[in-house]
């Protein structure tokens, strides 16, 4: 999970890198303000994963074959309806975060370009909401090397698109927001691959699926509030940025690399923990969730010296 985890903030290098050689900060600016809408609308909801991978994992841990099927149905039925109010709202959402930035003369082509990179990322809702149940549900049942192959290729995908729409083809930012939705949508088809077996198995609880859904909502607002705090941090740089121009704003997207090449790092410990303590609870086997709780703490507190060396 860890290996998985890192590759995406080394994604994010390339992405950096390729819109930071174009002859203006402009570009890296808007790109940077347009994925940050785009960011907060996805990882706000990144329960969806959170919540999957804690019922996914106590339903394999007590064999219930038949929790594991409810568990994704519901995970999805609530990424599709998110994704919809998502898609509803876009424009709203965009024009929030102009009453949150400087919209002066300075930040007139930033702002453009925010708004062309938002247009087009911001259709890739649906297929990025259902990546994150599906990624949950194959971290619930301990398959995390699937999860990491689907996580390279996406990456690879991505990297290839940003070389070939962006210096190649010249579509500057609109190439970099069309290969992250190339990506992300052979992400999908991957993962939905590892899951046909379970997808086969879904109809039977279609009809069952809208009571458990009320329950799902009710455990994931405290996880909603966590994720808002979390990105009202990290995203207050960003626009905060804004006031000092553009530069501002571009060198700060490429500091934040390193702030995410940590912070991932160390979602890899988490996710891992959530996967093996759920299916010791669901097995009843508190002796070692007590065991591997003080582990994970262990590792997440050495892991940023590591990490922080190693940058």
């Amino acid at each position: 999970m860890i290996l998985a985890n890192i590759t995406v903030p080394l994604l994010g290098f390339v992405d950096t890198a390729v819109i930071g050689h174009l002859n203006s900060s402009d570009f890296l600016s808007g790109t940077a303000l347009g994925s940050l809408v785009v960011t907060i609308a996805f990882w706000l909801l990144g329960f969806l994963r959170m919540s999957t991978t804690a019922l996914a994992s106590q339903a394999w841990g007590r064999q219930d074959s038949e929790g594991l099927s409810r568990v994704l149905l519901q995970g999805c039925v609530l990424a599709i309806l998110l994704a919809v109010v998502i898609l509803t709202l876009q424009s709203w959402l965009f024009q929030a975060m102009l009453l949150l930035v400087d919209t002066g003369a300075h930040m007139e082509a930033s702002l453009y370009y925010a708004q062309q990179y938002f247009d087009i990322r911001i259709w890739i809702a649906p297929v990025s909401l259902l990546n994150l149940v599906f990624m949950g549900y194959l971290i619930g049942i301990g398959k995390t090397k699937q999860v990491l192959i689907a996580v390279i290729v996406c990456n690879l995908v991505n990297l290839i698109g940003d070389i070939v729409f962006v210096p190649i083809l010249g579509l500057e930012v609109s190439g970099v927001a069309l290969a992250s939705v190339i990506a992300e949508t052979c992400q999908f088809v991957l993962l939905i691959s590892y899951n046909v077996s379970v997808l086969k198995r879904l109809k039977p609880f279609v009809a069952a699926s809208y009571a458990g859904i009320v329950g799902l909502i009710a455990m994931n607002r405290v996880l909603f509030m966590r994720s808002a705090l979390l990105q009202f941090c990290i995203s207050f740089m960003t626009l905060y940025a804004s006031r000092f121009g553009p530069n501002a704003v571009a060198v700060n997207a490429i500091m934040m690399q390193f702030f995410l090449f940590l912070s991932f790092a160390l979602d890899g410990v988490a996710f891992a923990l959530e996967s093996l303590v759920g299916q010791q609870v669901g097995a009843k086997q508190a002796k070692k969730s007590d065991y591997s709780s003080p582990k994970g703490f262990g590792l997440g507190l050495s892991l940023p010296f590591f990490t922080a060396w190693f940058i």
